[in-house]
């Protein structure tokens, strides 16, 4: 098993996130974790989103150290010192000041943890090593990032001080320290054989105002430099089925309506 580059999947259309009815010149969402297509209904961990829902307020962080993530009366494994956080009319970002743009139409999104190891199902190794589930990632501080500013195109941003995909009790592939842009892992290795699972690191989509990603010429997914609006998945893991399902970890997105 090794590192590939992409083709990569398409990006779904509801990869954004929720879209707020309403008169809102701009928007943000983010979150530690979730996953879909694995049970009833998709799951959120740690959700944020402005302006602030009833499932999603502004600021959303773990009160203990470590979390265990669990839906569909299945575990997706662990996560420490998990934070998500969205702003409109205000940057959060700790290099800009705390809210220091009122402008109206900027909106801020990030998501960090300090480590997570995560898998679907996730099969802990009575060794202590690697989980056992076919298909898993562990990260170490890992940041999600989304800006958006009238007048400019949307800024995305990911990374993590370590990164790698397991399977089976195994490291199978480790993710550069450069972290690149939409970095993928294929599983297995072997293109001449089905896809069983698909690991994308630092995925970049850019979408338009309502959180539909952004079309090419040939009616399929195309990175629009000019885009407003967007989201950033610091991993989106897919595992391939009957009914394939996902789980992201470390998501920030925004959506500018107005010019």
């Amino acid at each position: 098993m090794t590192l590939q580059t992409p083709p990569l999947p398409q990006p779904s259309d509801n990869g954004w996130g929720i879209v707020a009815a309403g008169s809102h010149p701009c928007q943000a969402h983010a979150w530690t974790a979730r996953l879909t297509g694995f049970g009833p209904q998709d799951s959120f961990f740690f959700e944020a989103h402005a302006p602030a829902t009833a499932d999603a307020p502004g600021h959303a962080s773990g009160r203990q150290t470590l979390h265990e993530l669990e839906a569909s009366g299945s575990a997706l494994g662990k996560v420490a010192a998990p934070m998500s956080r969205a702003a409109q009319n205000a940057l959060l970002s700790p290099s800009a000041g705390p809210d220091v743009s009122a402008e109206r139409g900027t909106a801020h999104a990030d998501s960090r943890l300090a480590s997570g190891d995560v898998a679907i199902a996730y099969v802990v190794n009575p060794d202590g090593g690697a989980p056992l589930s076919p298909f898993g990632v562990h990260v170490e501080a890992a940041t999600a990032e989304a800006v958006t500013k009238p007048g400019q195109p949307v800024t995305l941003a990911s990374g993590a001080r370590h990164a790698y995909v397991t399977s089976a009790g195994q490291k199978v592939a480790t993710v550069p320290a450069e972290w690149p842009v939409n970095f993928s892992v294929r599983i297995p290795a072997d293109t001449s054989q089905p896809v069983a699972a698909l690991v994308v690191f630092n995925e970049q989509v850019t979408t338009d105002a309502l959180g539909r990603p952004t079309l090419g010429k040939d009616g399929r997914y195309a990175f629009d430099t000019k885009a407003t609006s967007g989201y950033v998945n610091a991993v989106r893991l897919t595992v391939y089925g009957e009914r394939p399902a996902e789980l992201t970890i470390g998501h920030a997105a925004v959506l500018r309506v107005s010019p």
